[in-house]
């Protein structure tokens, strides 16, 4: 049986990471509704490994080379 939980921003939030302590769960499919809220950059960042499924090559490449800040690297498949 599948598990769904919602993870609901308090307001006022823009980016995940504006949100304390928050971690991404693991074995799950994140659909996030808003562009541009942080969502794959802090999974990037967070511990562990991840597969992030991305509709665009352009979105793949920007994440591939944007290193300086990221504690984990990123292979564009």
């Amino acid at each position: 049986m599948e598990k769904i939980k919602t993870i609901t921003a308090p307001k006022g939030v823009t980016y995940l990471s504006e949100i304390k302590d928050f971690e991404m769960p693991v074995n799950c499919i994140f659909n996030k509704g808003k562009t541009g809220c942080g969502g794959t950059e802090h999974v990037i960042n967070q511990n562990g490994h991840a597969i992030i499924a991305v509709p665009t090559i352009n979105l793949v490449k920007n994440k591939e080379t944007k290193r300086e800040y990221r504690k984990h690297d990123v292979l564009g498949v």
